[in-house]
């Protein structure tokens, strides 16, 4: 069973519940891990019916005047970003895109790569349908980051930033750190 939970990245010395003012139940899966910079990630596991929401994102980002990054794991198949400069526009992607792919192609014709009534014509006929979309949201999520990044103080390389974006990575938590190191954000690696 992979990880299912968040993983947040902000410059801040607050806890993960305190920054999304989140249940005083909820408690990290780890210490956070501290960065150069006061940038710190942490993790934590919700419950199905929970779910750090765009709003809290951009709160987090004005209240502490710095871009913050909500990566969202989905059983390490896949991770939804979000993120957020202060005052700015709340933006999305997902990594690993070729899980995200077949689950976009289950959400959006009902099938699967597996189901014996679909020929393999028209199985990858529903890929490409899907894939398009992305591609096209992956160009845009590049354009993002690297606005974010800026926001960030930090000067990138847009080519491995874009290598992480398009990148298809085993378990979606290292495409995740790969994306924070893309963005000069130099976390230890049991981070």
């Amino acid at each position: 069973m992979g990880f299912n939970g968040y993983i947040v990245l902000a410059r801040t010395h607050r806890t993960v519940t305190e920054l999304f003012d989140l249940p005083p139940e909820k408690r990290p899966l780890y210490e956070p891990t501290d960065g150069p910079d006061g940038w710190r990630v942490m993790r934590l596991r919700l419950d199905a019916d929970q779910e750090i929401g765009d709003g809290q994102v951009r709160q987090a980002a004005d209240a502490l005047g710095a871009p913050v990054l909500v990566c969202q794991v989905v059983m390490s198949d896949y991770a939804i970003v979000r993120g957020c400069a202060p005052g700015g526009e709340l933006w999305s992607a997902e990594l690993n895109v070729r899980l995200a792919v077949e689950s976009g192609v289950f959400e959006e014709f009902g099938v699967s790569e597996e189901d014996e009534e679909l020929t393999a014509a028209e199985w990858q006929e529903c890929v490409e349908v899907v894939t398009a979309r992305w591609e096209a949201d992956r160009t845009e999520a590049l354009e993002h980051a690297l606005s974010w990044a800026a926001a960030a103080g930090h000067e990138v390389d847009p080519a491995g930033v874009a290598e992480v974006v398009y990148g298809k990575v085993l378990y979606a938590e290292d495409s995740v750190h790969d994306l924070f190191r893309s963005l000069a954000i130099r976390i230890p690696p049991d981070g």
